[in-house]
């Protein structure tokens, strides 16, 4: 292994214990499981209901929560697309444009498939 790769694990490792001591083992948890996700990319190649998607707009961020999953289809819910705070369920777009580049920013992977 690298030694910047190294160096970096070693930071991460110290600044979680930091928070587990302060904050409690769940924030420690929920913060080593989004820099694994951030780390292996695992999630980007699996996306599924449950899964929080962040993305760029022409304008600005969004994020939608995925409700399904069939081929290159997502379904998901998600809040202000109409720029009042509305809720919107059932919208659809496409992995193949979630993951185009300058469009995807992170994928927070729920732990299992919601039913």
């Amino acid at each position: 292994m690298e030694e910047r790769t190294k160096a970096i694990l070693a930071a991460l490792s110290g600044s979680l214990a930091a928070l587990a001591e302060d904050y409690g083992m769940i924030l420690l948890l929920g913060c080593a499981f989004i820099l694994l996700d951030l780390v292996t990319g695992l999630a980007k190649a699996n996306l599924k209901p449950g899964d929080i998607v962040r993305f760029y707009t022409t304008n600005d961020e969004h994020s939608i929560f995925v409700t399904a999953v069939s081929g290159d289809t997502v379904t998901y819910g998600d809040c202000n697309a109409d720029l009042h705070c509305g809720i919107r369920w059932g919208a659809t777009t496409t992995k193949t444009y979630l993951r185009k580049t300058g469009v995807f920013k992170k994928i927070f992977s729920a732990p299992f498939a919601l039913k």
